[in-house]
């Protein structure tokens, strides 16, 4: 045992030393659950926060609250945190492989918490293929690497209420651990460490979107309460025409739009008619007017939007036409069309753009900084 103990703390040692200069984020990979599988590829050490003890094993383990508290296998656990670090720095949770060590938040007698603590980098190379393709032109990966990683940096502590940074899901940026892995951009993200985007020396915001249909759109008409940005502007974008389904087609049945705003709390009858209120000059639509037999309700577009469903009514660039007890929205663009086009960085990059010009179309007036960690 003394053996493996002095094995694990080399490793260990030299992992720290690997991290030196990174930022480290912690990603919320498991939320408030009662069961979990952790393992390693070899032996792994548990260690306790209220507890010199560490444990060691060399099988998978389960963590689960059981009579209101939290048990690693058998043993009954009374401290806040358990931590899990293996041999290789890979650790499985659930059999998906992740990068880093773990730590399990105790939230007992209710449930527990599984958070990977990973290098920024290590954590963006399982973003990038869930967001574009690893086929597409290497500059306009490095876009997206570019964007990803000033995300994280100006979002962490997102869900510091929950003990992690960031979570796995569109609500952060869609993270899958080392399963989502790439080798090519893993190598692109490698070939551009620590490069982010700032405005005036100061990390800005990167929302991004599928394609935004020939126009981007001002964060100010998307999200309520948004202020103007001076580099979230609508810009006419020519180079996302090539995107698969650039036209796309919704249709409605007048009962159905009535239950799913009646659910969301909407005390709405009959609906009568529904039009677009007010555009805003990309020709997003902005307001909706939902005239119904109690009355009329004004509703935010992109509220409306996402409440129908995202992947349906697919941007807020459309029109609306009736067809007998139905509407029907035709539009184009696929997101909310703030900052980058990725089908248009995509263009872009075909067309000989290297990624600095392709950052600095969609986000104006902001700059590559080599950010010091």
């Amino acid at each position: 045992m003394k053996k493996i103990f002095l094995i694990l703390l080399v490793v260990l040692l030299t992992a720290s030393g690997a991290w030196a200069g990174s930022p480290i984020i912690r990603v919320g990979l498991l939320k408030n659950v009662t069961a979990a599988e952790i393992s390693g590829a070899g032996v792994f050490e548990v260690s306790f926060s209220k507890s010199d003890q560490t444990s060691y094993f060399n099988h998978p383990i389960a963590i689960k609250i059981k009579d209101k508290a939290l048990f690693v296998e058998t043993k009954k656990i009374s401290s806040d945190k358990v931590t899990v670090r293996t041999d290789n720095s890979v650790v499985l949770v659930n059999k998906r492989n992740y990068r880093g060590f773990i730590e399990i938040i105790n939230n007992a007698p209710q449930s527990f918490t599984v958070v990977e603590i990973v290098p920024m980098d290590q954590y963006v190379y399982g973003i990038i293929k869930h967001e574009i393709s690893p086929t597409w032109p290497p500059e306009a990966i490095k876009a997206q690497i570019i964007v990803a990683r000033t995300y994280a940096l100006k979002n962490m502590g997102k869900h510091a209420k929950d003990g992690f940074d960031m979570c796995t899901t569109t609500d952060c940026q869609v993270y899958g651990g080392m399963d989502s892995e790439d080798p090519v951009s893993n190598k692109l993200v490698d070939e551009t460490p620590g490069e982010i985007l700032t405005y005036k020396g100061e990390l800005i915001s990167t929302p991004y979107h599928g394609f935004c249909g020939g126009y981007t759109e001002e964060a100010r008409y998307v999200w309520e309460g948004s202020i103007k940005v001076p580099y979230l502007v609508s810009k006419r974008c020519k180079f996302c025409k090539n995107a698969p389904h650039f036209n796309w087609q919704a249709r409605y049945e007048r009962s159905k739009i009535e239950s799913i705003l009646q659910a969301n709390g909407y005390d709405i009858g009959k609906i009568i008619n529904i039009k677009v209120n007010e555009r805003s000059p990309s020709g997003r639509a902005m307001e909706m007017k939902i005239s119904h037999k109690n009355g009329k309700l004004l509703l935010q577009a992109n509220k409306f939007r996402l409440l129908m469903g995202s992947d349906i009514i697919r941007s807020a660039l459309f029109k609306i036409r009736k067809d007998k007890d139905a509407y029907i929205f035709e539009g184009t663009g696929w997101g909310h069309g703030v900052g980058m086009c990725q089908e248009g960085a995509k263009g872009m990059a075909e067309k000989g753009y290297d990624y600095s010009k392709i950052l600095k179309f969609y986000y104006p007036g902001t700059q590559i900084t080599q950010w010091d960690y």
